[in-house]
């Protein structure tokens, strides 16, 4: 099984940490600004000390839908719910910023629900790597066309100017069935949507 190199993200030192909580309210106005208000419930006895105009990073889970749909497109090496354990490949040349923990006992479940951007773009490099995961030849020359600099026209035209994601190519392209570790590849991680804290 091929690994890739990984780490896990601590919080920022000077944080407050992690609270986990439910969100009781979430609703968004576009008016002449855009902003979305959310309200969080804490648990008894959990304190978030602020003062208004702090900020705080929200970690979203991916929906359960995609998350579903993109494990049955995995290449069945590895079962959604079956507990692995990603170690550093220190072969890679390159580092990640962030991703799911290593060294410790995790599914492919938890990984694609809250370590994965699934709704990324697609990139050159990223349409060449789901290439290579295509059972389908005419699929895979299509997919490595766009990714190269003689296939520009094509990747501005189908990529660019429709925004497609990574989503919308495993849609597309029914043959391509990537692993557990292309995935780590394909989508970077999660990323936290920072929020500004008021006073209400």
């Amino acid at each position: 099984m091929n690994v890739f190199r990984y780490r896990a993200v601590p919080c920022e030192s000077g944080s407050a940490g992690v609270v986990i909580c439910p969100l009781d309210l979430l609703n968004g106005t576009c008016k002449a600004d855009c902003y979305s208000r959310v309200s969080l419930r804490l648990k008894d006895g959990d304190k978030l000390p602020y003062r208004p105009g702090d900020s705080v990073d929200l970690f979203a889970c991916n929906n359960e839908a995609d998350v579903s749909w993109l494990l049955r497109r995995m290449d069945g090496k590895v079962s959604p719910d079956q507990f692995l354990i990603l170690k550093h490949n220190l072969a890679s040349r390159k580092s990640s910023p962030g991703g799911p923990p290593v060294d410790i006992p995790i599914t492919p479940r938890f990984i694609i629900r809250h370590h994965l951007e699934l709704h990324s773009l697609a990139s050159r490099k990223t349409i060449r790597l789901l290439a290579t995961c295509c059972s389908n030849e005419d699929e895979k020359r299509i997919l490595l066309k766009m990714g190269t600099r003689e296939g520009a026209q094509l990747y501005d035209k189908l990529i660019k100017k429709t925004s497609a994601t990574i989503m919308d190519l495993l849609t597309t392209f029914s043959s391509c069935s990537p692993s557990l570790e292309t995935m780590l590849e394909l989508f970077p991680p999660l990323a936290a949507r920072p929020y500004s804290l008021i006073d209400e």
